[in-house]
């Protein structure tokens, strides 16, 4: 797992550090100033409309069924030139 390309430190990384910083960053000095426009606030209203096993199913989903039901389905097999 020397070579393994994921682990490597490229923009894609830094990228979504930064965003994850900025998401934190935002909803902190939102929940700070009490302006209630945080995203969680948002959210809420979404996901107290189902019950919790419906986003674990849905999360299941994504994550087994589109690896191993939909194994063909590639991004790069899709937008393959030629």
């Amino acid at each position: 797992m020397v070579n393994w390309s994921a682990w490597k430190f490229d923009g894609w990384t830094v990228a979504w550090l930064a965003w994850i910083a900025f998401f934190f960053v935002l909803e902190t000095w939102t929940l700070v100033n009490h302006s209630h426009n945080e995203l969680t606030a948002h959210l809420r209203p979404v996901i107290q409309s189902a019950p919790p096993i419906y986003f674990i199913g849905l999360g299941l989903w994504l994550w087994l069924g589109q690896h191993f039901l939909l194994a063909g389905l590639d991004w790069r097999a899709l937008f393959r030139a030629g």
